[in-house]
């Protein structure tokens, strides 16, 4: 076992932005301590956010924190782009990472790493969503499901024209939705994939994949739809429902309203048997950074949790969104995510 004692354990950030925010909330809550922070070289920022935070030790050099600062764990919150050469400095020191999503732009970049990636941990914060393990759990157990999920994802302006651009946040952001994607069901192929008119990727994509498990997942990437994030697994008679996805709703058979005077249209609304949600306590954080940071935790101690996310789970995430932002001519189906 480390012999990290947790409680006093001294974490390192990289990243001075928003997200980082969110990070040093939740170190400091499960008992370890943001000890010292860089950005990028001779950042203008930094020292602020030092400050307001407490950290004593701010680093002009980020590389130069990574490869001499005295840390027991680090944080990187680097924008994507800036992770790779970050990331493999870190992995040099052969002590516990944790990594912002995506890590990378694309599956292929991910090749470069070296060292002991066992060590490094993604920070797909989702997979601690409460109500997210919950329907994990069910899952495993139940017969297999239908499952849809819904990924209203934004398309954004490239002067270019360049792919990784305009579908940026499918590798930045819808990443997330993949990766919970297989953390609900397990080891994934991919059977279908097309999108409307002449397969013009931009109107959106249409995804069926099918798990170990037997589960058939229907994807839709309904560009910059009026709809939120969702997904449902329709099991016998039940729905469950993660709309938000920091909501498990539960339904059970349907009520039936009859025609009145008033309303003379039969009605059938879905019957809510329960509805699970987050703790308030849980809203002093971020969503999921708390049993992050747990998580990260418990890495450090050499108890790794289950419900981590490894550099070959983000490899897979990014390998669903190459696979809907490339042509979608000739594709081998079934193509085995792995």
């Amino acid at each position: 076992m480390n012999s990290i004692k947790p409680e006093i354990a001294r974490i390192a950030l990289v990243g001075c932005g928003p997200i980082s925010n969110f990070h040093v909330d939740a170190v400091n809550g499960v008992g370890m301590r943001v000890t010292d922070v860089a950005a990028s070289k001779n950042s203008v920022t930094v020292g602020s956010f030092a400050s307001k935070f407490d950290i004593p030790n701010v680093w002009k050099d980020p590389e130069q924190l990574i490869l001499e600062g005295s840390w027991d764990g680090l944080v990187l919150a680097a924008p994507t782009k800036a992770m790779l050469p970050l990331l493999t400095l870190a992995i040099s020191r052969n002590l516990p990472v944790l990594v912002e999503k995506p890590v990378a732009m694309s599956s292929f970049a991910l090749d470069s790493i070296q060292g002991n990636p066992q060590q490094v941990m993604v920070a797909y914060n989702r997979r601690f969503y409460p109500k997210i393990q919950e329907l994990k759990q069910i899952l495993q157990i139940s017969k297999p499901a239908l499952i849809s999920v819904e990924i209203p994802e934004k398309l954004l302006p490239s002067s270019t024209g360049a792919l990784n651009e305009i579908y940026s946040g499918v590798i930045q952001n819808s990443a997330h939705m993949f990766d919970i994607i297989r953390f609900l069901a397990g080891a994934l192929e991919i059977v279908f994939v097309d999108s409307p008119g002449d397969r013009k990727r931009e109107l959106g994509s249409l995804m069926v994949l099918r798990s170990e498990h037997g589960h058939l997942i229907s994807l839709k990437m309904n560009y910059q739809a009026s709809a939120n994030f969702s997904i449902t697994a329709d099991i016998d008679t039940k729905r469950y429902s993660l709309l938000p996805l920091e909501l498990l709703s539960i339904y059970d058979g349907m009520n039936v309203v009859e025609p009145t005077q008033e309303v003379p249209v039969r009605s059938y609304k879905p019957q809510l048997q329960s509805q699970l949600r987050s703790d308030p306590s849980e809203f002093k954080y971020k969503p999921g950074f708390l049993g992050q940071a747990q998580a990260f935790k418990e890495l450090m101690l050499g108890e790794p949790s289950s419900y981590m996310a490894h550099l070959d789970d983000t490899r897979k995430a990014l390998q669903i969104a190459e696979i809907l932002i490339n042509p979608l001519n000739q594709l081998p189906f079934p193509i085995k995510i792995n």
